[in-house]
C-alpha cells in the first residue's frame, strides 16, 4: 500500500515525506502520466464546495461522498491508476482538502486505533459549524461476494463507535454533531454508504 508519512510540523502545516524510493518511484509515476490527460483531475469547484457546506451545515453527507463517486467514474481514465484503498483514500482526501470548514486528519491516531478520516470542524474560521464527521474507507475486490462486505461494514461499524469515544475527538468536535461514516468501494465503485449515530449523540437524543 502506498501512502506518505508524516515527517514535521511547519508553521502549523504537517509536512509529509515519501518513506522510500520505490514508493516514491510509483506516486511520481503516477503522477506523471495522469497529469499528461489534459482533463484528468477537472473538478468543479463550486459544486463540491456547495455540497460540503450542505454537509456542514445541514447534515447532508451523503451528496458529497456519491459526487465523489461519480467523478471517480466520470473521469474514466483515472481507473487506470487506481489500485487499491491508498488511492481511493488519496482522490478523496484530495477532493475534500479543496474545500472549507474542515481540517482533515487522514490516517488520525486516536486512543482507541487508526481512524481514516476525521473531518475536525475548523472551529476557529467557522464558529458556527454544525456537523463533524469520521469518516471510515474499505476497499475490497471486484469479486468480493456481499454477505463478505457485511462482515466488512460490520468491522467498520464497530472501529467508528470506537473512534467516537476518544477524548480529543470529544475535545475538538465542540458542540457538533458527530457523524460516523462508512464507504465501501469495489474497485473504483462505491457500493455502500452508511451513517453511524455516535454513542453521545444517541444519549443527547434520549434526554432531550
Amino acid at each position: 500500500m502506498t501512502r506518505q508519512t508524516p515527517d514535521r510540523c511547519y508553521q502549523g502545516d504537517t509536512v509529509l515525506r515519501i518513506p522510500n524510493l520505490t514508493v516514491r518511484e510509483q506516486l511520481y509515476t503516477y503522477l506523471t502520466e495522469a497529469y499528461q490527460q489534459a482533463d484528468l483531475f477537472e473538478i468543479d469547484f463550486s459544486v463540491l464546495s456547495s455540497l460540503v457546506k450542505g454537509m456542514a451545515y445541514r447534515g447532508e453527507w451523503e451528496p458529497v461522498f456519491r459526487f465523489f463517486a461519480q467523478e471517480l467514474e466520470r473521469q474514466s481514465a483515472i481507473r487506470e491508476f487506481i489500485d487499491g484503498e491508498a488511492h481511493v483514500k488519496g482522490f478523496l482526501l484530495a477532493y475534500l482538502g479543496l474545500t472549507q470548514g474542515y481540517i482533515l486528519l487522514p490516517e488520525y491516531e486516536s486512543s482507541k486505533g487508526y481512524a481514516d478520516f476525521y473531518m475536525m470542524p475548523d472551529l476557529v474560521r467557522q464558529p458556527d459549524i454544525v456537523y463533524s464527521y469520521i469518516v471510515e474507507v474499505k476497499y475490497v475486490r471486484r469479486d468480493t461476494s456481499d454477505a463478505d462486505i457485511a462482515l466488512l461494514k460490520r468491522d467498520a461499524a464497530e472501529q467508528l463507535r470506537r473512534y467516537a469515544d476518544d477524548g480529543k475527538v470529544a475535545r475538538t468536535k465542540g458542540n457538533t454533531q458527530l457523524g460516523l461514516i462508512t464507504l465501501v468501494f469495489k474497485g473504483w465503485e462505491l457500493v455502500a454508504l452508511e451513517k453511524l449515530a455516535s454513542r453521545a449523540d444517541c444519549e443527547n437524543e434520549s434526554e432531550a
